[in-house]
């Protein structure tokens, strides 16, 4: 049982208790909802300041009171720990809520389509994701059982292994179930799980998950990102340092442009899209430091769009790293476990045409992953 969301409750009717005459009602409802956990939560609301003028009686019934000015406050900070809390949650799963394309810049309509076959381990694995949020999407305000009713109906499909057209079908139902009165946080994130590509992999088209999306749905949001950093699992920070840690030099490709996306700038920048209804494509790279007439900062680092090569003299700048740097071309270097693009520059101009904030500059976020690392002990584990 979560007390701060009975409290939240609580707090909400006595706000909305305008006369003496609703005061038993409100009670009743409060009781109805959360038994004897009514009684004791409001009575203890009142004790701390919270409540006034509630009035309680033997065998457990009550009347509920007013707000006062302290309780009013409380109230605001549950609200907004409510939807910090849904926040979170985005953050957690935004790789399986908005299409992430590590791209290759290019028009998405000469993408080219190809058979409609079925992945149904990664279905199933978007059935799971969108399970997880079950019990919150049933406390929100617009809550419709029907929803995951369809949801089991196409796991239970995607088990029997039957065809795209038939999981389509039900696909396209569970979209229509939330339709476009979607008005808690929770609901919005489900919305955008279902719109997004991860919830399109299942489908087989080759590079036709952005099309896919674009073709079946009238709102959604294909988020764009390049050269990808977080926390969880490996990426090139990690890998940089590690190699780093026990070369004295390490030769990096230095024709391949662009800049990089760290995934806590991305998740903040998604959960304030899924609050809006500005659908679209979008471009979502770290910022690039200001153009200076040198092509560098004062601390040396290269201004504007930046390569692999610029990207590891910072990284080992800021570690304090005297690893020689040598820069090479893609030839040179040879064949690589990671194909990537010669060009991941990205317009983001976009984001600031519709009101969003861009990402900070890479270099910031580069210095904050870094402290991070730190107190996980990631250096601590490379110098044993």
């Amino acid at each position: 049982m979560d007390i701060r969301t009975i409290e939240k409750d609580v707090l909400t009717k006595a706000k909305n208790n305008i006369n003496p005459s609703t005061s038993s009602q409100l009670a009743r409802e409060l009781q109805q909802k959360w038994g004897k956990y009514a009684f004791d939560i409001t009575n203890k609301l009142q004790k701390q300041g919270y409540l006034v003028r509630c009035d309680f009686f033997f065998g457990g019934d009550f009347w509920l009171g007013y707000l006062t000015p302290a309780g009013t406050e409380y109230l605001k900070e549950l609200n907004y720990s409510a939807k910090k809390e849904q926040t979170n949650i985005y953050q957690n799963n935004f790789n399986s809520a908005v299409s992430v394309t590590n791209l290759q810049q290019g028009d998405h309509n000469s993408i080219i389509e190809s058979k409609n076959e079925v992945d149904y381990s990664a279905l199933l694995k978007t059935i799971e994701k969108i399970n997880d949020l079950k019990l919150l999407y049933m406390k929100a305000e617009d809550y419709n059982p029907d929803f995951y009713k369809t949801l089991d109906e196409l796991q239970e499909s995607t088990e029997k292994k039957e065809s795209y057209g038939k999981l389509k079908k039900i696909w396209n139902k569970l979209q229509n179930i939330l339709g476009s009165n979607s008005v808690s946080n929770i609901s919005s994130i489900i919305s955008t799980i279902i719109a997004a590509c991860t919830a399109f992999k299942w489908l087989k088209l080759n590079v036709g998950g952005e099309k896919a999306v674009a073709d079946i749905l009238d709102k959604y949001f294909i988020v764009r990102i390049a050269w990808v950093f977080g926390v969880n699992g490996s990426n090139f920070i990690k890998t940089m340092l590690k190699v780093g840690s026990n070369h004295d030099e390490v030769k990096v490709v230095d024709d391949q442009i662009g800049t990089p996306t760290y995934t806590f700038d991305l998740a903040r920048l998604l959960v304030d899209m899924i609050e809006t209804d500005k659908y679209g494509y979008y471009h979502a790279t770290n910022s690039e430091l200001p153009a200076t007439e040198s092509g560098y900062d004062e601390n040396g680092t290269k201004t504007g769009y930046i390569s692999w090569y610029d990207f590891t003299k910072e990284i080992y700048r800021q570690a304090g790293y005297d690893t020689k740097v040598t820069p090479v071309t893609t030839a040179e270097y040879g064949l690589s476990k990671a194909v990537r693009p010669f060009n991941s520059r990205l317009d983001k101009s976009k984001l600031v045409k519709n009101g969003f904030k861009p990402l900070p500059v890479w270099t910031d976020a580069v210095h904050r992953y870094l402290e991070i690392l730190k107190k996980q002990g990631f250096f601590d584990e490379l110098n044993k």
